[in-house]
């Protein structure tokens, strides 16, 4: 048979069983993604159901919005009388019924906001206004760090909940006036780290909203941009970076700490070689894991653990190749020992989720399944009962939310087609002309025209394939590549296809959606 597949996959380096597909975190939305906001920067959760998250909605506008952790579940926006450029973090501790915390972003007024009750937002009172994409509170929420990404390297920190804020100068010595203070965590109320770092070619500096009222710079492959195309505010952007620039100079990753609640400061890691930090947690004042990234042919995506709290050892290295970049961005324990990591993998034409996760505290890794139509994973978020949750880009530039449950995941958002797969294939390119339908069984190893073989398998509404191009019997090296059902996609090899979870009776017409519009496809004319 010959089975039409997404072009432009994402290689991925594993053994797969085809009795065994993976599992694991699960989409509680589905595409085309349109029943929740379209930028969803940084979520927190105080339980399994009730989350913050900050972000903005397709009217343009940015906020904050509550969430009940749901399958299609519901978003309620937040007062906030002062409104933020954008918001880009947020971190909440205490219960659903008295949040504590504080989110912000850049700011045309107020840019740190706290909570008040769990409906309403105040602006805080703060020395300077800060441009900060990471905000940390302790479990209860009491205290608050946020960190200040616009220059300064300092850290505004509160002790009632965000209510008032005072600052930090990070004292401990930088490789250049360009590394700057990223992200943080708050060990415990004396205890904080902080990722200081920079990037070739202009670096952190050009986060600052003075570099430009329409571009926000969050790192070297990511850019938030005014959207006056479709007129829904901002959007990120992704921009892979050539692999052929070499010897780059101009990186900087330094991790420095205070046990003194900020009086005293010293580095725990200082480099100035071909990478970045970005996100950190910690557990205790001494655990802490750490993450980072770099754009040339040396770098990848790092991760780096200490269990002294003096020095940090990298445990995780994914290395940069042909096919495409790692980043990570985000972490975050789950108990003393279990800790995730969360970033994505991307080629010069799209971009792959992924998520590594530890369990025996940041010593060793292992990747955990692909996700289907994302396409990178910005912030996770886990409560006390051990449920988490992350915000996602996916791959058509809108946003999502994964959950995770320790003991299952909740009920899919949509049903599952256990019949065969259909997929009508068109000369043409917008599925219309000259089209003959195949079928095929799910969960059946197929050979495939050409060599190499192929199970598919249908998932709440989404063809999910994983191609073994140097196999015939489904094992070894695979090629995730996933597609949406009913979705017209132009074929490498000329014409068109669209794929359905369903049956097709033979002569019928198909719906076939296409840049949004709905088309009426007939087979065979």
């Amino acid at each position: 048979m010959q089975l039409v597949v997404v072009a432009a996959a994402v290689v991925l380096l594993a053994t797969l069983s085809s009795a065994e597909l993976p599992k694991g975190w699960v989409d509680l939305f589905q595409a085309p993604y349109d029943s929740c906001p379209s930028i969803m920067m940084a979520m927190s959760c105080v339980s399994s159901g009730s989350c913050f998250i900050s972000g903005g909605s397709n009217s343009g506008g940015f906020g904050v919005m509550s969430f009940d952790g749901q399958p299609n579940g519901n978003f309620n926006t937040l007062n906030m009388p002062v409104a933020d450029m954008m918001l880009m973090a947020i971190s909440v501790g205490g219960t659903a019924a008295e949040p504590r915390g504080a989110a912000g972003g850049v700011g045309l007024g107020d840019s740190v906001q706290y909570f008040i009750n769990s409906t309403t937002l105040m602006p805080s009172s703060q020395p300077f206004l800060v441009v900060t994409q990471d905000i940390r509170t302790t479990a209860d929420g009491k205290n608050v760090m946020v960190i200040d990404h616009g220059g300064s390297n300092a850290v505004l920190f509160s002790t009632n909940s965000g209510k008032n804020f005072t600052s930090y100068k990070i004292t401990s010595l930088v490789p250049n006036n360009e590394t700057l203070s990223r992200y943080g965590a708050v060990a415990d109320p004396k205890t904080w780290y902080v990722t200081l770092g920079n990037w070739p070619n202009g670096g952190s500096s050009s986060s600052a909203p003075s570099s430009s009222k329409d571009t926000i710079v969050l790192s070297p492959r990511t850019t938030m941009v005014r959207d006056h195309t479709t007129k829904k505010g901002w959007r990120r952007v992704h921009t892979p970076r050539p692999l052929s620039v070499p010897d780059e100079t101009g990186y900087s990753c330094v991790i420095a700490k205070t046990a003194d609640g900020g009086a005293t400061w010293h580095n725990v890691m200082y480099e100035a070689k071909d990478y970045y930090p970005n996100g950190i947690d910690c557990v205790s004042a001494t655990h802490c894991v750490a993450v980072g990234e770099g754009f040339n042919e040396k770098a990848g995506g790092h991760v780096w653990v200490t269990f002294d709290g003096l020095t940090f050892t990298e445990t995780l290295h994914l290395k940069d190749n042909a096919t495409g970049q790692f980043s990570i961005m985000s972490v975050k324990f789950n108990g003393e020992n279990e800790v995730w990591v969360g970033g994505s993998f991307a080629s010069q034409s799209t971009s792959t989720g992924l998520i590594y996760y530890s369990r025996d505290g940041g010593q060793t890794w292992a990747p955990h399944e692909r996700l289907e139509f994302i396409g990178e994973i910005t912030d996770i978020s886990f409560t006390s009962e051990g449920v988490g949750f992350a915000t996602a880009v996916t791959i058509f530039q809108d946003s999502t939310i994964l959950r995770y449950d320790p003991v299952g995941p909740p009920q899919t958002p949509a049903p599952t087609w256990n019949g065969p797969i259909s997929q009508v294939q068109c000369s043409d390119d917008n599925c219309s002309v000259n089209c003959t339908t195949i079928t095929f069984a799910q969960d059946v190893c197929l050979t495939l025209n050409g060599g190499g073989s192929a199970i598919s398998q249908c998932n709440s509404g989404m063809l999910e394939q994983w191609m073994f191009p140097f196999a015939n019997n489904c094992t070894g090296l695979y090629e995730a590549q996933p597609a949406p059902c009913g979705v017209c996609i132009q074929a490498s090899n000329n014409g068109s296809f669209a794929t359905y979870c369903s049956a097709v009776p033979p002569g019928a017409s198909e719906n076939v959606v296409k840049g949004g519009q709905l088309l009426r496809a007939k087979k065979n004319i």
